[in-house]
Parts: C-alpha cells; structure tokens; sequence
C-alpha cells in the first residue's frame, strides 16, 4: 500500500505539497495527504464490499480518535506527529473520515443540500485544517 501512496502523490493533477513550500510545512501536508489518499483508496476500492470498507474506515476513526498510533499502518503514523503539536485537529481529521465512511456506501447524490452535506465533510474541512492551523502557516 504504501508504494500506491508514493504512486499516486506523484501521478496527481497537481502539487501535492509543492517544493515551493518551506519544508516545515511540507511535513505536514504530506502526512495529510498520505492519511486522506489511504481512506479514500479504501472507500472508492472495487474490491471491497460496503460493510469491508466501514469497517476499515471506522478503524482508522478510532485510532484516531483514542489517539492510538499503533493501530494505524506504519506509514500513517506520523499523522499523530502533527496532531500532537496542533498542527491538525482531530475533529477535522474524524469530520473528513466521516466523508469517506459516507462515500464507502454512497454512489450518487441527488441534491444540492447532499452535495453540499458531502463537500462540507471532505474538502471544506481539508481548507479549514490548513488555515486554521498555526504551525502550518504561522501568518494565518
């Protein structure tokens, strides 16, 4: 899995953590990234059922959310690093599992308000995760 994370970062349609970054924060986003890229793998796979991806997603949300790194793939463990030393908050962190766990069962939406719903759990939190954080860009 983690050979498919490198993969993907570097096959994505844009910077993923751009070299134009000072590297303190390059840190961080990529930890992000690489925790975001895992969970949305796991909610869009083919291979697995529904009920699988849950399972595998709430796994990740409990870990999470009872602050244990052990029971994160090793390559995912830095995310603590940076929830640690405030850089993300691990409300935003469950908010935007919770749009993968939604995405896991969820094919289409048939609304503006369904859209909206999804978008304020997965893209607005990842927005609101970089301004709001201090360490990431101090001058926010």
């Amino acid at each position: 899995m983690e050979k498919t994370l490198n993969k993907f970062r570097k096959s994505e349609n844009f910077p993923v953590a751009s070299l134009l970054l000072p590297q303190a924060v390059r840190k961080p986003i990529l930890s992000l990234y690489n925790f975001a890229r895992y969970a949305d793998e796991i909610a869009d796979s083919q291979f697995l059922e529904p009920e699988e991806k849950l399972i595998k997603l709430e796994q990740l949300y409990n870990a999470i959310d009872k602050k244990k790194s052990d029971e994160l793939p090793y390559f995912l463990r830095d995310i603590f690093i940076h929830l640690n030393n405030n850089s993300y908050s691990k409300k935003h962190i469950l908010n935007l599992l919770q749009a993968f766990m939604q995405d896991a069962t969820k094919a289409r939406y048939y609304s503006f308000h369904e859209t909206l719903d999804y978008c304020q759990k997965s893209a607005t939190t990842v927005g609101k995760m970089f301004l709001a954080s201090k360490n990431i860009f101090p001058t926010v």
